[in-house]
């Protein structure tokens, strides 16, 4: 119900999603609108004004995920950059699970994939008490799937690497032990 106005040039120019729009025959380009239904207005209305202003808005912390998912869909790549800088900074165990979620969907950098789940491995309890949690568990099991395999594997390298000392402790006992029987 709230309308947002920007240039159709512009658009087009920040967005090749939006500049196919205008170049065809299709409702947007011979409306000269484009309905944003699946969006809340503070989204659209960030989104519009970043790419009038190319600056960060700023209530982008509490409508990132919004934001990142129109930026994503209307292929406006900067502004992606730009919540992926977001959710990094935001990142907390009240929405760890969400901002993984959101890069799982919208293809997000694997550097903050990697932030994102050692984060959580780290604070894995107090994750498992917040509500998002069991979404994650019941809407999401491929990717709660990678994520036990993530710890899996970071626990084999751990008893991998305990193996390792243990045994060069022993070579280092068993190399005592001789020298005391030479000794003898």
């Amino acid at each position: 119900g709230k309308e947002s106005r920007c240039c159709k040039t512009l658009l087009a120019s920040q967005s090749a999603a939006f500049d196919a729009m205008f170049s065809h025959d299709s409702k947007e380009s011979l409306t000269g609108q484009i309905e944003l239904a699946d969006s809340t207005p503070e989204a659209v209305e960030a989104m519009v004004s970043y790419l009038k202003h190319a600056r960060i808005p700023s209530d982008m912390d509490e409508h990132v995920f919004d934001i990142v998912r129109l930026a994503g869909r209307y292929l406006i790549d900067p502004l992606v950059r730009v919540c992926e800088n977001v959710m990094n900074r935001i990142l907390g165990v009240s929405n760890a699970v969400r901002i993984l979620i959101a890069i799982d969907q919208h293809q997000l950098n694997t550097e903050l994939r990697e932030i994102v789940t050692d984060f959580m491995k780290d604070n894995i309890v107090e994750i498992m008490k917040e509500a998002d949690w069991k979404l994650f568990m019941s809407e999401y099991p491929t990717l709660v799937n990678e994520f036990r395999v993530d710890v899996a594997e970071v626990r084999m390298r751990r008893c991998e690497g305990v193996k390792e000392q243990r045994g060069e402790h022993e070579k280092e006992d068993s190399g005592a032990m001789r020298s005391d029987i030479v000794a003898l």
